[in-house]
């Protein structure tokens, strides 16, 4: 791990007083002889501080500043790379040639296709043809899929399939997959287990750099207590304030 993340005890942000610190007023009257460190109320929140101890550095206190954080998402939609440089009228074209072929595969009772497993994956084909030629256009052409055919409800497929939310996650799947395949398969049991069951986990055999040793034993304990530092599940509220619901990431 490159960088650490730790609460200094500085006045400011404090996540615990201490006696040498310079605190206001309010905090210092709680300090005692019989307890050096003191909790923050509620009023005042402790505020991280990134450090890197490679570079024995610490990152500046704004990038933890609840009042200078986006409270909106910034980060940019990206698309597969598009297999064919299309006028907007020809990747217009392409996706609603591709939206009409899906519902007939979808409806039609006489396309050869037996089951809803093989109509799905016949369905996923179509749409990584378009992801793959005009893939900007597939967030869209997915919601009014999944309105056109009640998957979910209207404000749902919005929600779900729109360019900024899974609709570009989608576009990038649909495009790399192997549809034809198990990843198709899995695609249309992760959308409904009523198009296809799971595919059945295909076991593997993992090499290792070396054998197993076969004399192994449990060392011996030494009875010495050791100190272990045990990090896991880290969650980050991005604005931590004081008496807000927070939603950790």
């Amino acid at each position: 791990m490159s960088s650490l993340l730790h609460f200094p005890p500085r006045c400011t942000h404090p996540t615990t007083v201490r006696a040498s610190c310079q605190c206001p007023q309010r905090m210092a009257q709680h300090l005692s002889p019989d307890n050096e460190e003191v909790r923050p109320g509620p009023t005042q929140e402790p505020q991280p501080a990134i450090y890197d101890p490679v570079l024995n550095t610490s990152f500046p206190l704004n990038l933890t500043d609840p009042s200078t954080i986006p409270t909106e998402d910034l980060d940019p939609v990206l698309y597969p790379a598009a297999a064919a440089n299309l006028s907007d009228a020809a990747s217009a074209a392409i996706i609603s040639a591709a939206v009409a072929d899906i519902l007939e595969i979808i409806s039609a009772s006489d396309s050869g296709l037996a089951g809803n497993c093989s109509r799905c994956v016949a369905a996923l084909s179509v749409a990584k043809l378009a992801a793959t030629l005009a893939p900007a256009y597939v967030p869209d052409a997915m919601v009014a899929l999944c309105q056109a055919t009640e998957f979910s409800s209207n404000s749902s497929c919005q929600t779900t399939y729109q360019a900024g939310s899974f609709g570009a996650v989608w576009t990038q799947v649909l495009s790399k997959a192997d549809v034809a395949g198990l990843d198709g398969q899995y695609i249309c049991s992760s959308l409904s287990t009523s198009f296809c069951s799971a595919p059945p986990v295909i076991p593997v055999k993992v090499q290792f750099p070396k054998e197993r040793p076969v004399d192994k034993s449990v060392p011996m304990r030494s009875g010495k207590r050791a100190k272990v530092f045990h990090l896991s599940d880290m969650h980050l509220g991005e604005q931590p304030n004081s008496g807000k619901e927070q939603d950790y990431d």
